[in-house]
């Protein structure tokens, strides 16, 4: 390829051709200009690809991360219903002056535990760590 464009500057040169020649220099140019810019384009369009690839895992790592935590959350909350039930009875026991019993022991344990919920949010600090700009949608950002 590159010889048979020697053969042309050489023989445009020889004939005394220099506006063809500067033509022939300009669509040179032009040729290497456009490889350039489709290289970019190609390299845009790959970055593109890539983002959304890692868009999606942290999409669906934030998901993971949310059902767990409701799944926790509703948890913590079943346990402190129990909580509240064991309350209510000290109470009941209590209003009605009613001998201690063994059976208010495991009652009152019940009612004085205090368990903070444990969340996730990894995914999160991933997400803040990456750039909410790697979101396309503007509702999700």
């Amino acid at each position: 390829m590159l010889t048979f464009f020697r053969r042309i500057r050489k023989g445009l040169l020889g004939q005394g051709g220099v506006p063809k020649y500067l033509l022939y220099a300009i669509g040179e140019i032009a040729l290497v200009v456009i490889g350039i810019l489709i290289a970019l384009q190609i390299n845009n369009w790959n970055e593109w690809r890539k983002d959304r690839i890692v868009e999606q895992e942290l999409l669906h790592e934030v998901r993971n991360n949310i059902q767990m935590n409701v799944a926790r959350i509703e948890d913590l909350h079943e346990f402190q219903k129990g909580c509240a039930k064991s309350c209510k009875t000290i109470l009941d026991v209590m209003e009605r002056r009613q001998n201690w019993s063994d059976s208010l022991n495991e009652h009152m344990e019940k009612a004085l535990v205090i368990l903070p919920p444990t969340l996730s949010f990894s995914s999160l600090e991933s997400l803040k760590n990456r750039g909410f700009e790697i979101i396309q949608s503007k509702i999700l950002r």
